[in-house]
């Protein structure tokens, strides 16, 4: 699973951005005006406030989403938290391709393994992600994890003291719905000042603003008319790769007026 940081490095962490779009932003910009981009090269991909609202939705729930996911694979689950050896999830996902989102840049996607510009990209993203774990961020994450699955333990154990008395599940729910606000970044608790802005407290409002803007100084410095160009590359390889997967294989039929 990719790191909150990993997506909030937008351009700078292309590969990890690409699984942003295919599985979160899409959904924000909504089904039918997403086909309709894909179809156009000449559409931006939805737009500005659209996409910093997806970022916004994605780093406000992330905590709750780990939780949920941790809870359910454990140990089996890997993260770019978890201090060990491994790539990135996007080495498995996009096999053998680097974005290079450069003006003048020969290729926007090198696919040559052999080429400087794919090791440099390759060496970028492997040091990011081994500064990123030796952070205090990846220790606190861990925390958050081992923490929320104890308070789930304990509700099972307060509500199931013995197999012969019925859970109170709706106290149980109760319970473990404020446990998973508590998780959420800026909807949380109260402290965390819950409800201005319909619900999002001041420093998501902030975050909301500041990627907006990032946003648009990418789009007016051009580095968006690359990354969607890249990006439409990746998708369409994508979809025709599944489409391959999808189509039934012919049965081969005997021809019995020869036998």
């Amino acid at each position: 699973m990719l790191s909150l940081e990993s997506i909030e490095r937008r351009l700078e962490n292309p590969k990890a951005y690409y699984v942003f779009y295919q599985f979160f932003y899409k959904a924000a910009v909504g089904e039918g005006r997403w086909k309709d981009c894909m179809d156009s090269s000449d559409v931006r991909i939805g737009n500005d406030t659209t996409e910093a609202f997806a970022l916004l939705l994605f780093a406000n729930n992330y905590k709750a989403w780990l939780y949920e996911e941790k809870l359910t694979h454990g140990e089996a689950l890997w993260t770019e938290y978890d201090s060990t050896g491994k790539d990135s999830i996007v080495d498995r996902l996009l096999l053998d391709q680097e974005f290079v989102l450069e003006e003048g840049t020969e290729e926007l996607l090198v696919r040559d393994t052999t080429k400087q510009t794919y090791k440099k990209a390759v060496k970028a993203r492997k040091d990011w992600l081994a500064e990123l774990k030796s952070l205090p961020v990846c220790t606190e994450m861990m925390r958050t994890w081992r923490q929320t699955a104890c308070f789930e333990e304990v509700l099972v154990n307060e509500n199931e003291p013995n197999a012969a008395v019925p859970a109170n599940k709706k106290e149980r729910e109760k319970k473990r719905r404020k446990l998973m606000k508590g998780l959420k970044k800026w909807t949380g608790l109260a402290d965390a000042g819950e409800r201005k802005f319909k619900g999002w407290s001041d420093n998501g409002h902030k975050a909301f603003e500041q990627w907006t803007m990032s946003i648009k100084n990418d789009v007016s410095n051009g580095r968006y008319t690359l990354w969607e160009k890249a990006f439409r590359e990746v998708h369409a390889k994508q979809q025709e790769a599944r489409r391959s997967e999808d189509e039934p294989v012919k049965k081969y039929t005997v021809n019995r007026s020869v036998v």
